[in-house]
């Protein structure tokens, strides 16, 4: 797929100086003159526009325009002649384009619109990476992008029409009451609006959006930290302990479930391929971030695997579905004592808060097996920056959001802080 962005040509000029398109395709960096000029004191350089003001209203639609022709005219070899244009072919013709008014018309007779545009970035996610990891875009969060373009299109049914220009703050709590009207989390709607800014973040870097009133302080995706449980040390061992031979099933699931909680995995990873496992050690590649990561094998996973030695090829149970899993772990957890604890749990749906009672048992499910292995280590006073490198999380903020402590954890630490210092003598 093709990107478009305009540079200035010299960016420290003191007057004008002139407007750059480049394209970006297959390795090609492509740079197009627009015969357009502008002072670097007029150009905002976060967006690679010129300021969004009624001086540079035509300015701002010229180059709307020639971006349009710089996509009629990627289009017209890929799609039309079925080949890679080269620099001087995809020049030649984009100034053709740029010069003939016919295609003016053409083109400004069908602008690319909000949700044209929308589909158009879901199609290029798969070929694009993420800019703070570098990684490729996930299947997980394309899946988000779509969730997000069809609220917004059941919107514009519903409630009116919008595009670029209708994206302000009376839009923003319009689609918010609309997204509570749906019973949706808190969260989730702080997840659409989120992408929703992703949208336009991209539109507006290339220059197809030239409306800013959605980068408001108020137009916020508003966030409440989640209520997930984890298990701590003592309750894994009892899981481990449980006496399951008679249930081959559900002992399968009890272990295998044991393997996320020590290395912290993913559940779209539990099935650890037998290469992957290098004597001490797991080295493998996530599915969801692409990434390499190196975890020690903790002994409980070694007493597993002794158990399914010559069973399976990586001595280990294999994976079920996730939905088969987590209603499976409910029935193990059930069997446990120590679980069957009440814990208040919190969930906002629309504007209703809904606080309840429920064992903690009927809380398990296998993302608190990467929970606990977090918590757990953090708890044993391992260094965030370490356990991130299994994780995965980025920014130690993140990370720390993950950890599930109580106060009763905190307070257990700095008791244990006390006890291991020196004595003072009182008299």
């Amino acid at each position: 797929m093709a990107n478009y962005y305009f540079r200035l040509r010299d960016a420290n000029c003191i007057s004008e100086t002139p407007i750059i398109l480049n394209a970006t395709f297959n390795g090609y960096r492509i740079k197009c003159k627009t015969n357009k000029s502008i002072a670097p004191s007029n150009w905002n350089f976060d967006t690679q526009t010129p300021e969004d003001t009624k001086k540079f209203k035509e300015l701002n639609k010229r180059l709307v325009f020639l971006l349009g022709c710089a996509d009629v005219t990627y289009k017209y070899f890929t799609e039309t002649l079925n080949k890679i244009p080269t620099s001087s072919e995809f020049q030649n013709r984009f100034y053709e384009l740029a010069l003939d008014e016919s295609v003016k018309k053409v083109i400004e007779a069908k602008p690319l619109t909000l949700f044209t545009f929308i589909e158009n970035f879901i199609k290029e996610a798969k070929y694009k990476e993420n800019e703070k990891t570098g990684r490729p875009i996930s299947p997980l969060t394309i899946g988000t992008y779509k969730q997000c373009e069809r609220f917004l299109k059941l919107f514009n049914d519903k409630k009116k029409r919008i595009d670029f220009n209708d994206i302000d703050l009376d839009f923003y709590y319009q689609f918010k009451e609309f997204l509570i009207s749906k019973k949706l989390s808190q969260n989730t709607i702080a997840k659409h609006i989120k992408t929703l800014k992703t949208f336009l973040n991209d539109a507006t870097d290339r220059g197809i959006s030239t409306n800013f009133k959605y980068k408001s302080k108020k137009f916020i995706a508003s966030q409440v930290s989640g209520d997930a449980i984890y298990l701590n040390e003592s309750e894994l061992v009892d899981f481990y302990n449980l006496d399951l031979s008679n249930n081959e099933k559900l002992e399968r699931v009890r272990d295998l479930f044991l393997v996320g909680c020590y290395t912290g995995l993913r559940y779209s990873d539990w099935s650890i391929k037998k290469e992957d496992i290098k004597g001490d050690f797991i080295e493998t590649i996530t599915q969801k971030t692409n990434e390499r990561v190196v975890i020690p094998i903790h002994p409980t996973i070694k007493a597993i695997m002794k158990r399914y030695e010559g069973k399976y090829p990586n001595s280990l149970p294999p994976s079920i579905s996730n939905q088969q899993m987590n209603k499976y772990l409910k029935d193990v957890a059930g069997l446990i004592d120590n679980l069957q604890t009440m814990v208040s749990t919190k969930k906002t749906i629309g504007r209703l808060t809904l606080n309840s009672n429920i064992s903690k048992a009927l809380r398990v499910t296998t993302h608190t097996a990467r929970r606990s292995f977090a918590t757990n280590l953090y708890n044993n006073g391992i260094p965030a920056i370490d356990i991130m490198k299994i994780t995965g999380h980025t920014t130690e903020k993140n990370f720390l959001k993950y950890i599930r402590s109580t106060p009763k954890d905190s307070a257990n630490k700095i008791l244990e802080f006390y006890n291991k210092g020196k004595k003072l003598k009182i008299s």
